[in-house]
């Protein structure tokens, strides 16, 4: 799609005969389209690559565990996932629109107190798209794990779950830990951390991590044992030291 997108927008000038007015948006559309297409053809090899481990996973090569959920079983997981997907986002709603609140306050205050309307109703639509997401992110995830698959594939450096896939290795990822939760919804917890850029301008780079919750089938958790023994002793050697682990968010 992004290869797609910079190829149209390289085109885009010749098509409708543009070069012969002004020359900034011309110039504009094709070096975006020039960022967009070198941008596809350096991601595509990741893309490529993580597409046919997940083909070899789903045959049952280098695959650690096939699991598959009966009905009451992935209902209670989906439930689990909204009800704590629903508090992250609300947290995460607390977080930004207080943030939000208070910058509004103080560029009316201190900054332009002539602008006070625009600012206050620019701080209130943003307030109001945050709220939305906060919403409708969580119903959207909790209907496509709904649909299913009711089934997990787990191998050595990704996870397919409910037809979503992590992949824990490659340029940007690296494995963070694994545990066996037990209690009234025994689950394997998998953490693993991507590289994000958090400043674009000074080329800044952090971690975030991804949590995930794979629900044990009963009379799995033996085998839920010796898998996470195994991903452990391959990601983490055997010092189990205890690494600050990154700033979590959740990724259904």
């Amino acid at each position: 799609m992004m290869a797609v997108v910079g190829i149209a927008l390289l085109l885009l000038p010749h098509v409708y005969g543009i070069w012969g007015g002004d020359i900034g948006l011309p110039m504009m559309s094709s070096l975006l389209g020039i960022v967009l297409l070198l941008s596809a053809v350096l991601v595509s090899p990741l893309y490529i690559g993580q597409f046919r481990r997940l083909q070899r996973l789903l045959r049952g090569e280098e695959r650690l565990a096939h699991w598959t959920y009966s009905p009451e079983e992935w209902r209670d997981h989906v439930r689990a996932e909204y009800g704590e997907q629903r508090q992250m986002a609300r947290a995460n709603l607390w977080f930004l629109g207080g943030t939000i609140a208070v910058v509004t306050v103080i560029l009316v205050v201190f900054i332009d107190r002539e602008a006070a309307g625009v600012m206050v109703a620019s701080a209130a639509g943003l307030v109001a798209l945050l709220t939305f997401v906060a919403i409708m992110m969580p119903r959207l995830t909790r209907r496509r794990l709904q649909r299913g698959p009711y089934e997990a594939h787990i191998g050595e450096d990704l996870l397919y779950l409910g037809g979503q896939t992590h992949f824990w290795s490659g340029w940007t990822s690296r494995f963070e830990s694994i545990q066996v939760v037990g209690g009234a919804r025994p689950h394997v917890e998998i953490v693993y951390s991507d590289l994000q850029v958090s400043n674009p301008k000074a080329v800044s780079l952090h971690r975030v991590g991804v949590h995930l919750n794979v629900p044990i089938p009963a009379g799995r958790e033996a085998e839920a044992q010796t898998i996470a023994e195994r991903l452990e002793r391959r990601w983490r050697g055997t010092d189990r030291q205890q690494k600050p682990p990154p700033n979590q968010r959740r990724r259904q």
